[in-house]
């Protein structure tokens, strides 16, 4: 909207996106009016290499991902992986739900819409309960299906860039 409110402190969350060609803008308005800028994040390192720097002086660690599983903020994770280098896809995600979670509830994250309707594909032919959320749906068909995973009538949510940040649900296996 190109309207800032006034500001003498910006506390700004997911702040690894603030260097981006969208945000840059904004952090640098508000450090030539004066304001402080402090950044929140648990993703400091960005994929495209852009540091934070730019906008922030310094970077805090204030808990580890071991901290935060012990204390009940986050799942604990047990990440099973091929040996050496992958190319592809190593297993389609219904195949290594069958032999790594069977009956649990769990998240697929899909790169395309047609990928992910593929792996919904996968698991609805296996006999899974699964649904599938994506930006194109509208509100209210999202708001059903992510209730469905939630309520627990779906064990699988397949999502496409919706599930990123901020997602919680404490049932998830």
């Amino acid at each position: 909207r190109r309207t800032m409110p006034e500001a003498g402190l910006v506390l700004w969350d997911e702040v690894h996106h603030a260097v981006s060609a969208e945000w840059k803008e904004l952090g640098e308005a508000y450090l030539k009016s004066g304001a402080i800028l402090i950044g929140v994040t648990a993703t400091p390192e960005r994929d495209d290499g852009i540091g934070l720097g730019q906008l922030f002086e310094a970077l805090y660690v204030v808990a580890q991902r071991s901290e935060l599983t012990r204390g009940g903020f986050l799942v604990p994770c047990r990440v099973v992986l091929p040996d050496g280098a992958v190319k592809k896809l190593a297993q389609d995600p219904h195949v290594a739900y069958r032999e790594q979670c069977p009956g649990k509830r769990a998240a697929v994250f899909a790169p395309t819409v047609a990928a992910a309707e593929a792996f919904l594909a996968g698991f609805r032919a296996d006999g899974v309960p699964a649904v599938l959320v994506h930006g194109k749906l509208g509100l209210h068909e999202r708001a059903q299906r992510l209730a469905a995973f939630t309520q627990g009538r779906a064990l699988v949510i397949l999502n496409v860039g919706v599930l990123t940040e901020g997602w919680d649900d404490p049932a998830l296996e």
